[in-house]
C-alpha cells in the first residue's frame, strides 16, 4: 500500500482509499512488515479519514512520538497471513525506546478474516483488531469501534502506559485481552 517508515516527520495522510494490497497467496515478500496497507514511521504525524480495505497482512502500522491515527475506516485485513491487526503497534521498550503521545481515537476497525495456512494450526485464526504488541508503550485508544476479528478485538501484549476509555468491542472471538 503506502510504506513510509524512514523517519517521516510532520507527516498528514489524510483521505486516501488503500485497497487489496498483498491479497494473492505468494505475491508478497516474506517477513513480518510485509504487505501491510499503510506504514507509517516518526514523529508529529497525523493518519485520518482513511478507508483501508483488503488487506493481506496488517491494515495499518505505525512508529514514532506524538502520533495521532483518528477516524479511519479499516476492514477485511489478515487475508493472507495471521498474528496481525486492523492497526498494529510494536514500538517501545523492547525496542530500546520509550515513545510518547501517540493516540488511536474514533476508527471503525471489522472484519479481522486471518489465515492459519501454513501453519501448525490451519484451523485458527489470528486476526486482532487493535493490537498493541511487544512493548509498546504510550498509546491512548480512545473512542474506537472492533467487531468481527477472528481472535481478539482489541489485544495489549507486553504494553505499558497504555489508556483505553471508551471503546467498543463486540462479535470477537474475545472482545479485550492483556498478555504479558
Amino acid at each position: 500500500g503506502l510504506y513510509l517508515m524512514r523517519n517521516c516527520k510532520n507527516t498528514v495522510i489524510r483521505n486516501n482509499f488503500i485497497k487489496r494490497c498483498g491479497i494473492i497467496d505468494g505475491s508478497g515478500p516474506s517477513g513480518n512488515g510485509k504487505t501491510v496497507g499503510l506504514s507509517l514511521g516518526g514523529d508529529n504525524n497525523l493518519i485520518e479519514y482513511n478507508r483501508i480495505d483488503s488487506i493481506g497482512y496488517i491494515g495499518l502500522y505505525f512508529s514514532g512520538n506524538d502520533v495521532i491515527v483518528k477516524n479511519n475506516v479499516i476492514s477485511n485485513f489478515t487475508m493472507n497471513k495471521d498474528d496481525g491487526g486492523g492497526i498494529y503497534v510494536i514500538s517501545g521498550k523492547r525496542q530500546g525506546r520509550v515513545f510518547t503521545n501517540r493516540s488511536i481515537i474514533s476508527n471503525i476497525i471489522f472484519n479481522g478474516i486471518g489465515n492459519g495456512a501454513g501453519t501448525p494450526l490451519t484451523d485458527f485464526r489470528s486476526a486482532l483488531g487493535i493490537y498493541m504488541d511487544d512493548g509498546t508503550t504510550g498509546v491512548d485508544l480512545l473512542n474506537n469501534f472492533v467487531s468481527n476479528c477472528a481472535e481478539i478485538g482489541i489485544f495489549l501484549h507486553d504494553a505499558s502506559f497504555i489508556n483505553v476509555k471508551n471503546n467498543l468491542s463486540y462479535g470477537s472471538g474475545i472482545p479485550f485481552a492483556m498478555h504479558q
